[in-house]
């Protein structure tokens, strides 16, 4: 009787760790670069914050999902062997807010329903004609 209790707890165990772990929600990383490689600067920098981010990610052992925005992104993931979960290739340098609201939606409703525990958005900053910062907010 007590084995079987005892295998009955490692079972029970077992069980809630996996539900915990296949529950539990994951990082989230949306990168934003351009469509096209005249804006070496922007691109750069902005793939170089976010390899380093997914690096923090693989680091701490944390499985992240990773969305990108942009060819010279989706370049920079095939080359890195990144999986990326979904890819956007057309937007142009003024969406439509129809455009971005859906895909804001699908964001809050992960973000709600406990998908993703954050998200983090890499992308750069426009402070002057002459200056532009890569940041992740």
């Amino acid at each position: 009787m007590v084995v079987i209790s005892d295998c009955f707890r490692c079972f029970l165990l077992f069980f809630c760790c996996f539900l915990l772990f296949s529950l539990s929600p994951v990082p989230f990383v949306l990168v934003l670069t351009s469509n096209r490689g005249l804006c070496g600067g922007y691109n750069s920098s902005v793939l170089r914050l976010a390899g380093q981010r997914l690096k923090e990610l693989n680091k701490a052992r944390k499985n992240q999902m990773l969305e990108v925005s942009g060819k010279r992104g989706l370049a920079f993931c095939k080359f890195e062997k990144l999986d990326v979960a979904h890819a956007y290739t057309h937007f142009e340098d003024k969406p439509a807010f129809s455009e971005v609201d859906e895909l804001a939606s699908r964001y809050a409703e992960m973000y709600i329903n406990g998908v993703v525990d954050r998200i983090d958005v890499i992308y750069t900053r426009f402070q002057s004609i002459s200056r532009q910062t890569a940041v992740t907010e």
